[in-house]
C-alpha cells in the first residue's frame, strides 16, 4: 500500500516525531519567557471556542432539532391587539367566548398569562418565581405532560 509507514520508513517517522517534540519544547520555553502573550493567546482561543460552541448550540436547538411538541404546523397564536393594551391581553370571559366561537375551527384553545410570584423567608430575603397561568386544555393542545402542575381551583367539567 503506497504511503504506508513501511514505504516511508521508521527513520522518517522518528525524525518527524523528534521535530514535533523539539517544536513543543520551543513553544514551552517561549511561553515561559512571555507569559502575558501566552495568557492573551489562551484567552483569545478560549473565547473563540466558547463563542463557536454557543453559536452552534443555539443553531442546533432552534433550527436542527424538532420542536418538543406534536404537530407544530397546526398550532396558531391568537393575540388581541389594542392601542391601550400594549401586551394584547384579554379577560377570561373573552377567552371563553373565543373558545366557543372557534370550536368548529380549532381542536382546542388555551390561554396563557405570564405571572410573577414573590416569596420571602423569615430573614426577609425575597425571591421571585416566573410562571404562567393557563386556561383550557393547555397540555392537551401542546401534546405534552407537565413536570409539575398546581391548581388553586378544582377542575371544571365542560
Amino acid at each position: 500500500m503506497p504511503g504506508s509507514i513501511g514505504d516511508i520508513g521508521w527513520g522518517a517517522v522518528r525524525r518527524w516525531l523528534d521535530g514535533l517534540f523539539q517544536d513543543i519544547r520551543l513553544g514551552w520555553r517561549r511561553m515561559i519567557r512571555a507569559p502575558g502573550f501566552a495568557a492573551m493567546a489562551f484567552v483569545t482561543i478560549s473565547l473563540g471556542v466558547a463563542g463557536n460552541t454557543a453559536f452552534f448550540a443555539l443553531f442546533e436547538a432552534l433550527l436542527l432539532r424538532p420542536p418538543p411538541y406534536a404537530d407544530p404546523e397546526e398550532l396558531v397564536d391568537i393575540r388581541l391587539v389594542a392601542a391601550e393594551d400594549a401586551f394584547g391581553t384579554f379577560s377570561y370571559p373573552t377567552f371563553r367566548d373565543m373558545e366557543a366561537a372557534t370550536r368548529s375551527v380549532f381542536a382546542g384553545m388555551t390561554g396563557v398569562m405570564p405571572n410573577i410570584a414573590s416569596f420571602s423567608d423569615d430573614s426577609g430575603r425575597r425571591e421571585d418565581l416566573l410562571h404562567e397561568l393557563v386556561a383550557g386544555p393547555y397540555f392537551r393542545c401542546w401534546a405534552s405532560r407537565p413536570r409539575w402542575a398546581g391548581s388553586s381551583h378544582p377542575p371544571r367539567a365542560r
